[in-house]
């Protein structure tokens, strides 16, 4: 899975070797995208991904995007900066487990 958040708005593309094919959209967060890469301010990612291939994205406690694979095979998720002029940083990176049931950090 590749998730991309940028000027053209939110997108989620699943990979099949060379296969690509973007499975969610939302391109209606175009101005989120613009603030994300002119503002240079720490932003705060969250990712869930279940084992029944439900992945959720959320930015600063807001929802960007969800998905559902109907036909979902075990694989892994890629965090990266795109184009000629992007860097990525990143601080306080974690990895966790699920707690029981599975909610985002920064959820009431």
């Amino acid at each position: 899975m590749e998730f991309r958040l940028g000027m053209d708005g939110a997108e989620l593309t699943k990979l099949l070797g060379e296969q690509r094919q973007v499975v969610a959209s939302r391109p209606e967060l175009k101005e989120v995208g613009r603030q994300l890469v002119v503002d240079k301010r720490w932003h705060r990612f969250e990712i869930l991904a279940r084992s029944t291939g439900e992945v959720l994205f959320h930015m600063d406690g807001g929802d960007l995007l969800s998905w559902q694979d109907p036909d979902f095979r075990q694989g892994g998720l890629g965090v990266g900066a795109h184009g000629p002029d992007g860097v990525l940083y990143l601080d306080d990176l974690e990895v966790t487990p699920f707690p029981n049931p599975p909610r985002f950090l920064n959820a009431a």
